[in-house]
């Protein structure tokens, strides 16, 4: 995983900057459009991000039992949080945006985290915790346009979203 958020940052960092061979001629309506998007732009931003994460798994296991049960696992985090972010579009060869954001700071939000077990004899044992989690977040995306076909366009991007949670 290390590797593969390497090599993104790495394409993020150098695929504009090794896209700047030479143009062929332009149409002048190709050439008033690329005019138009070619200068670059740096855009700040704070906002307010209303995430909900939820896992369910579903495996047999044993809770005082000698032979397995049907059990499930549940977790579930409200992370609303405030991020603070950072957007370049610029033209280098294709048009490009690249998105950086970040949490200023560590927020106490819900969370809650449950093992559900049906045992033989019929009974349910559900064990587990509701309470608070700090989350703090990273993410780090680039889009690049390859392609225009009248309204249509094509693109190609990458997003990477880490999410720490502690107590």
């Amino acid at each position: 995983m290390r590797h593969l958020f390497s090599l993104g940052v790495w394409l993020a960092l150098a695929a504009p900057a090794l896209s700047q061979e030479p143009r062929q001629a332009a149409t002048s309506s190709e050439a008033v459009a690329q005019s138009a998007d070619a200068s670059p732009q740096l855009l700040f931003g704070i906002e307010l991000r209303r995430d909900r994460f939820g896992y369910h798994f579903t495996n047999p296991s044993s809770f005082d039992t000698s032979a397995l049960v049907p059990h499930f696992f549940e977790q579930r985090y409200v992370a609303d949080n405030l991020w603070a972010d950072v957007r370049l579009r610029y033209f280098a060869h294709v048009r490009w945006e690249t998105f950086v954001g970040v949490t200023p700071g560590a927020r106490r939000r819900s969370a809650d985290d449950h093992d559900t077990f049906f045992d033989p004899d019929g009974s349910v044992v559900v064990s587990g915790t509701t309470g608070g989690v700090l989350i703090r977040s990273f993410e780090v995306s680039q889009r690049a346009e390859i392609s225009r076909a009248g309204p249509l366009r094509l693109f190609a991007s990458y997003r990477f979203r880490l999410d720490s949670f502690g107590l």
